[in-house]
């Protein structure tokens, strides 16, 4: 092989690696498309993109927070480091009180939240940690404001009252699993519900079989 073939080859290489690295910078610069990047990465991957550059964190914060499979880490920003944790019975709790800079953290990443699900038994939250939220969300914006979607399983008082201080009127689509619920505890949350969803464009809602039952009673009484 010649020398002019050589530097040849060796010119056409460098080229086309140049052409591959300003390919990449195009691709990895663009918000959309370092969106499907991310979307498909893993999660740990997705936190280790965080910290690249300033461009890369907005994109990798929107992606991580955008679905959101519980609302544990949700609670937890509105909290110091390890002042949320599991009591005696299993359920979280606040050990200490929430401060406004907690509340801003939660605005901060709860503004990208557009599903939120909340369906495992050992999520279960204290009615004393709901309460904490609550009385820091007067006065306030709603928490999620972007939130479109909810996924959640109702066990509880406590889980029904999560649910009223979590959903406001962005929200489109929700799905209730409330057969395990008692039946007041069922009714308490369609009462506290009316007015916030008015927006829902989908709605799924699984009740006690009893209270199906009941509402059949009553409809072959009044015939």
């Amino acid at each position: 092989m010649s020398t002019y073939t050589q530097y040849s080859i060796l010119y056409l290489h460098c080229g086309l690696r140049l052409f591959t690295l300003l390919e990449a910078e195009r691709v990895l610069g663009t918000p959309e498309l370092l969106t499907c990047i991310l979307e498909a990465a893993l999660p740990e991957d997705q936190v280790s993109a965080t910290v690249v550059c300033q461009a890369w964190n907005e994109q990798a914060v929107r992606v991580i927070w955008r679905d959101v499979p519980s609302v544990i880490p949700l609670l937890k920003l509105l909290a110091p480091p390890g002042s949320m944790r599991k009591n005696s019975e299993g359920h979280w709790e606040y050990t200490s009180s929430i401060e406004f800079k907690n509340w801003a953290q939660l605005s901060l990443y709860g503004r990208y939240v557009h599903t939120l699900v909340q369906f495992r038994d050992d999520e279960r939250v204290t009615s004393a940690a709901y309460q904490a939220v609550a009385q820091a969300a007067m006065g306030r914006p709603a928490v999620l404001p972007n939130l479109r979607k909810i996924v959640w399983t109702l066990q509880d008082i406590s889980a029904a009252s999560g649910l009223t201080i979590l959903c406001s009127s962005s929200v489109r689509a929700l799905e209730l699993d409330m057969s395990l619920s008692p039946i007041p505890t069922v009714l308490w949350v369609f009462r506290n519900l009316r007015g916030r969803i008015q927006n829902i464009r989908e709605l799924s809602i699984g009740v006690p079989e009893r209270m199906l039952v009941q509402n059949a009673e009553d409809s072959l009484s009044e015939l």
